[in-house]
């Protein structure tokens, strides 16, 4: 996984697009305070060039702006919605452009502050194969710059998602106070227009569809990364045009339920490592039986 992506910095925002995007479906409701689409050419996507956010490298070419889609496209006149776009140019053009496609689902894209921007930059300049490619950086609806955010601040808390208790006799119910947490936020969300039936991989890969047609762009290469590869997947098979090649990193196939069958996925390649490690010598001589060491510890913990 790319350096510049930080999975962990905000865990109450992927949790709750996580669940979010894939959970929920609700009525639909106006999108307050976002532009009204009134009339088909109003809601041609469209990209809208804005001023950089953080300053500028000096001696990078940069454009930055929003991608302006309808948030529900199978109505006629709803809504649109803002997804924010960062474009780094390389010095010769040599190689049909790229873009990423984060995980999560719900992770941003990070490209905030300066600090990101290098981070990015370093990231592109240490891939030989990034080299000579505008990539283009999209927050995919929902999530990060992009309007409208779907976020609750202040719903996450350890007790209620990780089970972070003051002592181990404490039984917190996670499954009811995550539960309840949702529908908090979900009650927020449409209080303020949100139409959640909209955010999803089929929206969200015909963004990244209509961004290439916005951008002018004949031809790109399509990377995507965890959930970002499910997108990817999605966007080969609903919009093939203009797709020169897809790069995908840890596959999430179409077929498969990740939120169904992470458990039991998660438990099977810890079943899989103990037995690695019992027919490793090294490892066995080291740790011994691997899985009642890792079981105390997490008691411990």
């Amino acid at each position: 996984m790319p350096a510049p992506l930080k999975p962990a910095a905000r865990p109450a925002a992927l949790l709750l697009s996580l669940a979010l995007l894939l959970a929920l479906a609700l009525p639909v409701c106006s999108l307050a305070g976002l532009t009204p689409a009134a009339s088909a050419a109003a809601a041609t996507p469209r990209f809208e060039k804005a001023t950089c956010w953080f300053r500028m490298p000096r001696d990078r070419e940069m454009a930055c702006g929003y991608l302006v889609v309808p948030e529900n496209r199978a109505k006629d006149n709803g809504r649109e919605i803002r997804l924010a776009v960062v474009i780094f140019e390389p010095d010769k053009v040599r190689h049909e452009p790229l873009v990423y496609l984060t995980g999560g689902p719900g992770q941003p894209i990070y490209f905030e502050t300066s600090a990101d921007i290098d981070s990015w930059w370093s990231f592109i300049d240490g891939e030989p194969w990034l080299r000579g490619r505008r990539v283009v950086l999209l927050d995919q609806r929902g999530v990060g710059l992009s309007e409208p955010l779907l976020d609750c601040p202040g719903i996450y808390d350890p007790g209620t998602w990780n089970g972070v208790v003051a002592t181990p006799e404490l039984k917190p119910d996670l499954t009811a106070g995550q539960q309840q947490a949702l529908l908090r936020c979900r009650d927020r969300l449409l209080a303020a227009g949100v139409d959640l039936t909209a955010y999803n991989s089929k929206e969200n890969a015909a963004d990244v569809a209509d961004l290439r047609v916005a951008l002018d762009i004949p031809e790109w290469v399509v990377y995507g990364i965890s959930y970002g590869t499910r997108l990817g997947l999605e966007l080969l098979r609903d919009h093939p045009e203009g797709i020169k090649a897809a790069v995908l990193d840890s596959v999430l196939p179409l077929e498969v339920d990740f939120i169904g069958e992470s458990a039991a996925t998660f438990e099977g390649a810890m079943e899989r490592l103990y037995a690695d490690c019992r027919a490793d010598a090294g490892c066995k001589q080291a740790f011994g039986d691997l899985k009642p060491l890792v079981a105390e510890t997490v008691r411990r913990l």
